[in-house]
């Protein structure tokens, strides 16, 4: 049997890197229609549907909170009322109507908490027909954490 050659594994490679892009998986999770706005993926049941007339809140973060963030504000434009997202250090800012706000990894910091806090604060103007989308990727445990810990030993070390 003859093994795939270099540049048929490579392929194979950078296929498989781009088909769990972060932003290309927002992409194909969310559909927007002039009509209504379909989810699907990540816990969502096939064809989720949702036509309110509500405002979009977006939450979340992680260390690919960016690339998510500005996929869905991308999909769903002028209908995001505000988001809030926590993203690795260099990575903060604004995008429009959504806010990236530098959090800590692996241990959460003030950052963390700060995040945390915006986010229960957007939350908390959503009502009834709004529609929120939380966006998480890996490191989001530590990003979003509403108590900052210490990185100092628990116990003794010896």
């Amino acid at each position: 049997m003859q093994l795939p050659g270099k540049p048929v594994l490579e392929r194979i490679f950078r296929e498989a890197v781009a088909s769990v892009e972060p932003g290309g998986l927002v992409d194909r999770a969310i559909r927007r229609s002039a009509a209504d706005i379909s989810l699907s993926g990540g816990g969502v049941s096939p064809g989720s549907a949702w036509s309110g007339p509500g405002r979009i809140f977006i939450v979340g973060g992680g260390k690919a909170g960016r690339a998510m963030g500005e996929a869905a504000l991308r999909i769903l434009g002028d209908r995001v009322a505000e988001g809030v997202l926590s993203v690795p250090a260099g990575m903060g800012g604004g995008t429009g109507r959504l806010r990236f706000l530098e959090a800590g990894h692996p241990l959460p910091d003030e950052g963390s908490r700060r995040a945390a806090g915006e986010m229960m604060s957007l939350l908390s103007r959503a009502e009834t027909g709004d529609l929120v989308l939380a966006l998480v990727s890996g490191g989001g445990s530590s990003m979003i954490s509403i108590k900052a810990i210490s990185a100092a030993p628990r116990f003794p070390v010896s």
